[in-house]
């Protein structure tokens, strides 16, 4: 599962994932919903999402990468958020739901971790 860090008093611009939930061809033709778990105050926000325009390149820790085509991935600003007392981290879940140009309705989930600390 796709994990996205920020603190909690950032605002970050992040990609959701969604091409290994796609079939091949199969592109996103619209973001229905995006809603997180659990309900904060102050909770997380989500500015207007948007669909990658063109194939998107990620590399992950042990260094290897992969390509997601354009048209598979939701790229959304996320802030707010809190960290419940006596926490290091709080995660949440983070639910995209979108229309694809084949199915009426796919949800990809992602945990979004608020760590403050370094």
């Amino acid at each position: 599962m796709q994990v996205l860090e920020k603190r909690s008093s950032e605002q970050v611009r992040y990609d959701i994932d969604l091409s290994a939930l796609l079939t091949a061809g199969e592109t996103i033709s619209s973001v229905s919903a995006l809603s997180v778990e659990p309900v904060t105050v102050p909770p997380v926000a989500f500015g207007a999402p948007s669909i990658n325009g063109v194939a998107s390149t990620y590399t992950d820790a042990w260094g290897s990468s992969r390509t997601a085509p354009a048209g598979t991935v939701v790229q959304v600003v996320i802030s707010g958020g809190k960290i419940a007392t006596g926490a290091q981290v709080q995660d949440y879940t983070v639910r995209c739901k979108v229309v694809t140009s084949f199915s009426p309705l796919v949800e990809g989930t992602v945990v979004l971790r608020i760590k403050d600390a370094p």
